[in-house]
């Protein structure tokens, strides 16, 4: 038997998600301009949102359609800090994408937390515009 590599372990809890009830068709890995593949998240569930912080770095990354929702955003945004039952606040992360005929029409974000290793969606949203497919590009 093979053990499964933390990569696998946080797409296979992607891919299982099925966010929206839509299979995912392609999943991403985040890795930093720096090199780093280690974040602390921040997002709002309520508004779709989900901004990457690189421990490495400290550059920040508003994933996928994140930055146009705080651009337009009437008041601030207060981020929830993403956690891990254990307390972790370090992760890889990853975002999968269901897409249907031409178009990313739901994206989920997952973590695998480096101090324990449990892997989940922590933030999902639908994608309700087209063209979309830009949005494979931005995390």
């Amino acid at each position: 038997m093979t053990s499964r590599t933390g990569r696998e372990q946080l797409h296979d809890s992607i891919s299982n998600y099925e966010a929206g009830d839509l299979p995912v068709a392609r999943i991403s890995d985040c890795i930093c301009d720096c090199g780093s593949e280690v974040f602390s998240l921040g997002f709002d569930d309520d508004r779709g949102v989900a901004v990457r912080l690189c421990f490495a770095c400290d550059s920040e990354v508003a994933l996928l359609d994140s930055q146009e929702v705080l651009d337009h955003a009437d008041s601030d945004i207060d981020l929830d800090a993403a956690e891990c039952t254990c307390g972790g606040i370090d992760f890889t992360v990853a975002v999968g994408f269901a897409i249907s005929g031409n178009d990313v029409r739901w994206v989920s974000v997952g973590l695998r937390c480096e101090d324990c290793a449990i892997a989940g969606v922590y933030t999902d949203w639908a994608i309700g515009y087209s063209p979309s497919m830009h949005l494979l590009e931005r995390i």
